[in-house]
């Protein structure tokens, strides 16, 4: 498309020039044909009759001072002067051929007469030099005018040509981490389907290599926790009481050692079954989720002193799966009651479709707010036991339902605030 546009482009300017150009040539031609042919048709001897002079001037004055013509005798007195206001030319002036004075620059040539006269033909440079620049600018319009085609046939149809690849662009930015599906090569441009098959290709290979990786965890999980069981169920056999102090501590170091592997293999687990959860979704209310995560973990909460309050729930529905939506709550309660001192309170609301769960622990550093949803990330001031995989348990079921979490500035008390919620264009 592209190059029947420019040859086009190219096939008018060119016949633009031409014709131009063919003008312009052609009345500076006629203008000293004309002169020429005034000049020797009333040429008589050494002599101009009068009526011949009177049509030279009328002629030359008809060319705006385009000319001056000067006849001189043989005994050098001048016969005929087209513009007489002009100061004579000097012969050495005219054997130079430039003659520099009063009304400019003339370009001037002599010619001999049979008679031993003279006839001298002179020019303005400057209107030589206006020739010169209607010449080139007839030529540099239309080359400007066929740049100015090209530049925008060009851009026109790189524009064209990329808006499959542009489209294509727009398509894989929207998805998320998560979807690899294969893209249709239907209604693509010829030149998109090897890069879309290579595409395709990539997101097969990514997404075998996280199964396998899946897998491996889930298996590695499994392995571990059989152990790991039998281990604890071995310790709990062992009559504490009948150790000595040192022994005590030691049992005591074993048992935590186990129930911190122990809830290592459940957090990859849990991990795993996040990264891999496609429980149908459905609308659910979640104020009803909420109480029954809330009753879950309420008892645990009351061990602890901590004071754990439902502030306000409203009608809000999330387009969701119920039971990852459960574990989310739980996993961000669970967070909240372990590494909250005695004695704190945890405030929960639920208004405008948004959850915010907030307690008066000790807070997380704004520059950490992103980084404890990544696996394994555990606050330095934290003691108690976990294996940092919670949030990011959070995280992964969050993005599987199109819901977003988040750790944000607190409102009512000190301490840490998170707040839930669904985009509305994910709302079903």
């Amino acid at each position: 498309m592209l190059i029947p546009l420019l040859a086009v482009a190219l096939v008018v300017a060119s016949a633009t020039l031409f014709m131009s150009a063919r003008i312009k040539v052609s009345s500076l031609l006629q203008e000293q044909t004309d002169i020429l042919a005034i000049a020797t048709s009333t040429l008589s001897g050494d002599q101009i009759e009068q009526h011949a002079e009177e049509i030279i001037r009328e002629s030359v004055e008809a060319y705006e001072g385009k000319f001056v013509i000067r006849i001189r005798d043989a005994e050098g007195v001048i016969t005929f002067d087209s513009k007489p206001d002009l100061p004579p030319f000097s012969q050495e002036e005219i054997g130079e051929g430039m003659v520099i004075g009063d009304g400019g620059i003339w370009l001037v040539r002599r010619y001999d007469l049979s008679s031993g006269g003279e006839l001298v033909i002179g020019r303005p440079r400057e209107e030589s030099d206006k020739i010169v620049w209607q010449v080139v600018l007839s030529a540099l319009v239309p080359l400007l005018l066929v740049f100015g085609a090209s530049v925008a046939a060009i851009l026109y149809a790189v524009r064209i040509g990329l808006m499959p690849l542009s489209d294509l662009s727009n398509e894989l930015g929207h998805r998320t981490a998560d979807q690899l599906d294969t893209v249709t090569t239907a209604g693509r441009g010829e030149e998109l389907v090897p890069i879309i098959r290579s595409l395709n290709g990539l997101f097969g290979r990514i997404k075998e290599a996280m199964r396998r990786e899946r897998e491996f965890i889930d298996d590695a999980a499994h392995e571990i926790r059989t152990p790991l069981a039998a281990i604890k169920a071995q310790i709990q056999v062992i009559d504490r009481a009948t150790l000595n102090a040192d022994a005590q501590k030691r049992f005591d170091n074993i048992v935590l050692g186990v129930d911190r592997a122990a809830s290592m293999a459940d957090g990859l687990l849990d991990q795993a079954k996040a990264d891999q959860s496609q429980t149908p979704k459905s609308p659910v209310k979640v104020a009803s989720v909420l109480r029954k995560s809330i009753a879950e973990l309420l008892p645990v909460a009351e061990n602890k002193g901590i004071n754990v309050e439902l502030a306000q729930a409203d009608g809000s529905v999330f387009h969701c799966a119920p039971e990852d939506l459960r574990i989310i709550i739980s996993n961000i309660l669970t967070n909240a009651i372990k590494y909250c001192p005695t004695g704190a309170q945890i405030q929960i609301s639920l208004t405008s479709g948004k959850i915010a769960i907030e307690d008066s622990g000790r807070g997380i550093p704004e520059n950490m707010r992103a980084k404890i949803f990544e696996r394994f990330a555990r606050l330095e001031s934290n003691t108690a036991q976990g294996a940092g995989l919670g949030l990011s348990v959070v995280r992964s079921l969050a993005d599987a339902n199109n819901l977003k979490v988040a750790a944000v500035d607190v409102v009512a008390l000190d301490g840490a605030r998170f707040e839930i919620w669904q985009p509305e264009s994910s709302l079903a």
